[in-house]
């Protein structure tokens, strides 16, 4: 999407939160959460705490799961097996989760907080609650 057309919808309401990083714009759209949604499915959003606390002070119906990693060094080690970013991003993003972590005990709107096991037993434990 176009920086100037990312700006019109940003200005008619048509996101749920946004953000400009680095002169890039990332969002959610409602117009995808409804289509989502009419297919009879549920939609996950991955956020970090700032865009998560900006959706809940809209005081929108929607549920709140943090999902913590089973550990920092098993993250670490997750996204070295992916192989798509270099050991300087690698390190930022185990940090900013430690500092969500520490974070995390000071915010109280999430509905759950579970920790991440194998995709499996994740997944079970995330659709019973959903359900």
């Amino acid at each position: 999407m176009r920086k100037e057309d990312f700006k019109k919808d940003i200005e008619t309401g048509d996101f749920l939160e946004y953000i400009e990083h680095q002169g890039n714009y990332y969002g959610t759209n409602w117009k995808s959460i409804k289509e989502v949604k009419d297919k009879g499915k549920i939609c996950l959003i991955d956020l970090d705490l700032k865009g998560a606390k900006k959706i809940f002070e809209k005081k929108t119906n929607f549920k709140y799961l943090y999902l913590l990693p089973s550990s920092l060094e098993e993250l670490r080690e997750h996204l070295h097996a992916l192989n798509k970013e270099d050991v300087e991003v690698i390190e930022k993003r185990v940090n900013n989760t430690k500092n969500e972590l520490e974070k995390l005990s000071e915010i109280n709107f999430f509905d759950k907080k579970m920790s991440y096991k194998s995709f499996p037993e994740t997944y079970h434990e995330l659709k019973m609650w959903l359900q």
